[in-house]
């Protein structure tokens, strides 16, 4: 089970592809696992937020992602890469969306396959997507959610 200490706690190494492709969030569990190649979340996959909104990315930056990754998965397929993402919820929570879109769109899997692999992290250190406004929530767009809108 990944785990998680307080609201955004760490996430500890959790794999998403067996002896391939790995996501944490945890500045100390990567500085001490030399046997991974970092990867972050490439300069022009952003988000832009409008108001108080977050994510999920829109479909050109997940697209860019998923081409970064997989170039790095192939052009170094004797080593482990492991995302790196920054801690917090919202951090995570777009992390998250980016692996699991690149498993939905390139390994064709189902969005609740998709989900499965990320069930060791408490729902709860995920923030849903929301509106793009600064008024209180009254509805929250889960990653599942957002995964089936892809597909």
């Amino acid at each position: 089970m990944a785990d998680l200490d307080g609201v955004d706690g760490e996430v500890d190494i959790l794999p998403v592809l067996a002896n391939k492709l790995y996501i944490s969030n945890s500045t100390s569990v990567y500085k001490r696992n030399k046997e991974f190649k970092l990867f972050y979340t490439p300069e022009d996959v952003e988000y832009i937020p409008l108001c108080d909104d977050f994510g999920p990315y829109n479909i050109s930056s997940t697209i860019r992602f998923i081409c970064a990754i997989q170039n790095e998965l192939t052009s170094n397929k004797s080593q482990k890469l492991l995302f790196v993402v920054e801690r917090g919820r919202r951090l995570l929570t777009n992390g998250v969306f980016l692996i699991g879109s690149y498993l939905l769109i390139v390994h064709k899997m189902e969005p609740e396959a998709v989900w499965e692999k990320f069930a060791s992290i408490k729902s709860y250190f995920f923030e849903p997507f929301r509106d793009a406004t600064f008024a209180p929530v009254d509805f929250g767009l889960s990653l599942l959610d957002s995964w089936k809108g892809l597909k």
